[in-house]
Parts: C-alpha cells; sequence; structure tokens
C-alpha cells in the first residue's frame, strides 16, 4: 500500500511518500540448508564428474524424471501450502508442481556447471491453457527447450524425452511470458532452431580455463577444458588445486640507528611481499 501526505511551511509544501510491502517466503532458513545438504548427498551418486554437459543434463533430467511426482489435487488447490513451488517440496517431499521441476532443475544444473533459466508462461494440456513453468538449458553456444514436468509424468509412463532439448517450433505447446519474448532476451538466450541432436563428440584441444594463481597461504586452482569442435559442448573438463606456495623468507640484519636515520631489529620478509617479522 502507498500513503501520501503534505504540509505547507513557509509557503512552500513539503510532501511525505510512505510504501508498506509484504514479502512472503516459500521456505524457511532451514528448509534451504536441508536442500543443500540432500544436493551434496545425492550429487556424489550420480557421478557426473568426467561427463560431457550433454551427460550431466541427461543424468540429472533423469533423475528429476525418475523422483519427482506431481502432486494430488487435494494439494494442488491448496492455496496456503506454498512448499508445492519449492525445490525443497520436490527434492525432499519427492513432490511439486512445475516451479518446483523447474527450479530443482535450474539448481541442479547450475551447481553442474550448464546455464539454465526457468520460464514462466502457459502451457496446453489436456485440452486448456493454464499456467505453466519450464526450463532453457545451454548446451554448445545455443539454448534448447525442456520440460521436466511433463516428461516426469510420461517417463513414469515409459514414454521419455517428449519436451527434452527442443527447439521453440516443436515446443508450440508452450507460450512464454512477454518478458521472455524480447528482443534483448532472444539476443542474450539464442534458441537453438533445431532440436538438439545426440553425436558423437569430436574432442578439440584442451585449454586452461578460470586459473586462480596460489599465494603464500591460499591454494590455487585451475580447470582443464576439453570442447568439441564440431558442437563447442565441453566434453570433459577436469578441476585442479595448486597447493599454496610457502613464504620465501629472507633475513634482514639488525641496523643500527644514527643521528640521521632510523635503525631496525633484525626480521625476515617474504620475497612475495605478504609477511614480515618486522
Amino acid at each position: 500500500s502507498i500513503g501520501f501526505s503534505y504540509y505547507i511551511y513557509g509557503g512552500s509544501f513539503f510532501y511525505t511518500m510512505t510504501f508498506s510491502y509484504e514479502v512472503t517466503y516459500y521456505t524457511t532458513a532451514e528448509q534451504e540448508a536441508a536442500v543443500t545438504s540432500k544436493l551434496a548427498e545425492i550429487t556424489p551418486t550420480l557421478k557426473l564428474d568426467g561427463k560431457s554437459d550433454y551427460d550431466k543434463l541427461r543424468t540429472i533430467y533423469d533423475y528429476i524424471c525418475e523422483n519427482i511426482y506431481y502432486v494430488s489435487d487435494d494439494i494442488l488447490h491448496d492455496n496456503d501450502y506454498l512448499l508445492k513451488y519449492t525445490a525443497y517440496d520436490a527434492l525432499i517431499n519427492h513432490k511439486a508442481v512445475c516451479q518446483g521441476y523447474a527450479v530443482l532443475l535450474y539448481r541442479m544444473l547450475l551447481e553442474a556447471g550448464i546455464d539454465c533459466r526457468v520460464i514462466p508462461g502457459m502451457g496446453y494440456s489436456n485440452g486448456t491453457w493454464g499456467a505453466h513453468a519450464w526450463n532453457i538449458v545451454k548446451l554448445g553456444d545455443r539454448w534448447y527447450n525442456l520440460d521436466a514436468t511433463w516428461d516426469a509424468t510420461l517417463k513414469q509412463a515409459n514414454q521419455a524425452y517428449q519436451y527434452f532439448l527442443r527447439c521453440n517450433d516443436n515446443f508450440s505447446d508452450h507460450v512464454r511470458e512477454a518478458d521472455y519474448t524480447t528482443d534483448a532476451f532472444n539476443a542474450a538466450y539464442p534458441m537453438a532452431t533445431s532440436d538438439y541432436v545426440y553425436h558423437t563428440h569430436t574432442p578439440g584441444e584442451t585449454v586452461k580455463e578460470n586459473e586462480v594463481d596460489p599465494t603464500c597461504t591460499k591454494d590455487g586452482s585451475y580447470d582443464l577444458v576439453t570442447y568439441c569442435t564440431v558442437c563447442s559442448e565441453v566434453v570433459k573438463r577436469e578441476s585442479f588445486s595448486v597447493s599454496a606456495l610457502g613464504h620465501d623468507l629472507i633475513h634482514h640484519d639488525a641496523q643500527a640507528a644514527t643521528c640521521t636515520a632510523v635503525g631496525w631489529k633484525a626480521y625476515d620478509a617474504c620475497s612475495r611481499r605478504d609477511y614480515t617479522t618486522y
């Protein structure tokens, strides 16, 4: 709500506007911590290390489609039960509405190093349009649509991947909200003009990325990444750490003070200038 008031003093008008708003949190801090803990438990079992971006995506997508179920009708129509919109309900309780599926997929893919967005809009199902949410994901230099909510239902009926890595032309039963159809959005997230076709990757040269130099007291790190020369997808990514260098101490003898110059006690100093006993 907005409040407005004014008063006149010395022939001048003074105005006051008051804004009141209420924030609704779908989850508590404890529930978010539970999601983080559960992901730390689950992720190693998916064996994502060393896999290509496609294989990571497929593994995570399969996990969600096989383990998360759409909420029952009573929960769907319970306006007070907000957890159904969250990654918490999807991951911990194994049930959610489309938003819960989408935000869980978003989080798991980002943590696996794969760029992803949640897209709100309308979906056409059972002869009618209704509010819906899904994802777009980046493979190589293009983005693709995927809908884990609808594919989960199909996979549990032994029909899989009908909404997996589709171009817009083959995703026509989904319509985005207007903010996600602007020229600026499309330029930032260029969609593929055809569905993703899995192929045998042709590895190119391995390059070093995300390099962080070690210091005397802190470890460094870097990634070795191999891209496919055909589609530019990551074929392999390995992360390495570099041990801290330790101090390279140089001893400086004491210097007696004179009438015109200060003196000092004996001290050691690191040649990299980040430590001294002076």
